[in-house]
């Protein structure tokens, strides 16, 4: 016997939990406005970790070997942030600044998740650091540590996994903006690539210092990507000469993909923002561009 339609029957959902069938009566025009996720990457020394020191009540989360941000606040150059603490697995007694292990990452995402905290921002310094405990974590898991030819190298397929378990740091990232309100900044060193041109010759450019296939995915996932350079102009040279270029020591923050670099944003600021004298300034000026945008006319 035929089963009678149900116009909206309930189903199981995540978890078990009953959900009720999809319905245009919950089209909607509204609009959620979660904190932005934000990739900083550039030159060393340019700023970074200055800039992402005046987000929101910043919390850090520090890769192997990273001191950065300790390093400027013992110098005066900062004020001091909070950092996420870990066992230090070497010496059980003590606590280390720096996360020694990817489970220990993803366990200080679901502390921020679960626990009751003041802090606005979470900061990954570095997230090419944070990616080399992904990769790690998955030698040991999927290739019982063997990182040659027949492990994790063989044709590529512990990069392949390993994205799939960033992409679970992603949706936990993800969550601390919705039910948190948290901002994301996750700060990377910065490499020069051969970028394989399909329409003419091949040319250098700047991108961050991962792997290609977590960068893809990363790079659709942020909603800013921000490249910190100084300034540079390109002056004629003398007749016959190709032109060179200059380096104003100008700080500038690149927001648009260029041939040179990777850089993106879904905030109508401008291609080009200055950071002048200090990581306070360069984030007024951020936000001052960030603001600028929103006030401006929608379209039709």
């Amino acid at each position: 016997m035929a089963m009678p339609f149900v116009a909206n029957p309930v189903k199981a959902g995540v978890n078990g939990v009953a959900r009720k069938r999809p319905s245009l009566a919950n089209v909607s025009s509204k609009v959620r406005s979660d904190p932005p996720r934000i990739v900083i990457h550039g030159v060393s020394g340019i700023g970074k970790t200055s800039l992402a020191a005046y987000m929101p009540s910043p919390l850090w989360i520090q890769s192997p070997g990273e001191t950065g941000l300790e390093t400027l606040v013992s110098n005066n150059q900062l004020p001091e942030r909070p950092i996420f603490q870990f066992e230090d697995a070497a010496k059980p007694d003590l606590m280390s600044t720096q996360c020694q292990s990817w489970t220990d990452l993803l366990g200080a995402c679901d502390a921020l998740l679960n626990d009751e905290h003041t802090h606005k921002t979470l900061v990954g310094d570095v997230f090419n650091g944070w990616e080399r405990l992904c990769h790690e974590y998955v030698c040991g898991q999927e290739f019982g540590g063997d990182w040659g030819e027949k492990g994790f190298m063989a044709y590529q397929r512990g990069y392949d996994i390993a994205v799939q378990y960033w992409k679970e740091l992603q949706m936990k990232i993800d969550r601390l903006r919705t039910e948190r309100g948290m901002y994301f900044v996750g700060l990377s060193h910065s490499k020069v690539t051969t970028f394989k041109n399909p329409v003419g010759p091949d040319y250098d450019r700047w991108e961050p210092s991962m792997h290609k296939k977590t960068w893809e995915a990363t790079f659709g996932w942020a909603d800013i990507v921000l490249f910190l350079n100084q300034e540079t102009h390109a002056v004629d040279a003398k007749a016959g000469a190709k032109k060179a270029k200059t380096v104003t020591g100008v700080r500038m923050m690149y927001t648009t993909a260029t041939a040179s670099w990777d850089a993106k944003h879904r905030h109508g600021i401008p291609e080009e923002i200055p950071m002048g004298s200090s990581g306070k300034e360069a984030f007024a000026n951020l936000c001052a561009e960030m603001k600028k945008a929103k006030e401006k006319p929608q379209p039709a």
